[in-house]
């Protein structure tokens, strides 16, 4: 329960902290071309990570993840985009005893409604109701090298993505934005155990609260 009430407070917090950036920010012309009906609209986000720790019982600890993905699509009316979510994720950690790999794939029909323009700044809501498969493999060893566990869990799902962002526009071509979003996603998935070579059917939900910067481009047709 503590946890559910944590997020809840970061949630709320956030949600405050847009609308008072959208409300400080220095009055500005805003250009209402910039969301015309018929513009393109791509957006970009990514992540590297690689980080290594050294034990003090000599072994070392291995940690790799990436994520990259893009929202992009056409304004079908001023200040409403319709188009594409799509996210591809890996996370890797390696230890002397234990190895874990989780690799998500995401794709969506994505939506994206701006409203609230103050100057250069514009609040949005967006919606994303999508699929997503997942790969997991999990390894564990004892000390004398021997596997104990050595799981691989593969499926699939669907679920849906709400978010209010915050848009701030350097000129009519290219701006920034930050999203504080929602996931939830229920799994069917299949756990393959490679020691006892059986088959066990499962299913779970997955929820997420995250806070993520993205790069925006628009542009006034397809380069094709």
């Amino acid at each position: 329960m503590k946890n559910k009430y944590s997020g809840t407070k970061a949630l709320w917090l956030a949600l405050g902290f847009l609308f008072f950036l959208n409300i400080s920010l220095s009055a500005q012309k805003q250009d209402t071309t910039i969301f015309e009906k018929g513009r393109v609209l791509t957006s970009l986000v990514g992540s590297v990570s690689n980080q290594s720790s050294a034990l003090e019982s000599g072994s070392t600890i291995k940690t790799t993840a990436y994520s990259i993905g893009t929202q992009s699509g056409i304004f079908l009316q001023n200040k409403w985009v319709l188009g594409v979510n799509f996210n591809l994720s890996r996370s890797a950690f390696d230890n002397t005893s234990e190895s874990l790999i989780s690799e998500d794939l995401i794709i969506g029909v994505w939506s994206r409604l701006y409203f609230a323009e103050h100057g250069a700044t514009s609040l949005y809501f967006e919606l994303t109701p999508y699929y997503v498969g997942v790969f997991r493999k999990n390894i564990f060893v004892d000390s004398h090298g021997n596997e104990i566990t050595n799981e691989i869990a593969t499926g699939k799902g669907f679920g849906i993505l709400p978010g209010l962002g915050l848009s701030y526009n350097i000129n009519r071509n290219v701006g920034f934005g930050m999203t504080l979003s929602y996931s939830y996603a229920h799994l069917q998935v299949d756990i393959e155990d490679k020691i006892m070579n059986e088959i066990t059917p499962d299913s779970y939900d997955v929820t997420q609260l995250q806070f993520s910067f993205n790069f925006q481009i628009y542009i006034d047709q397809f380069f094709f």
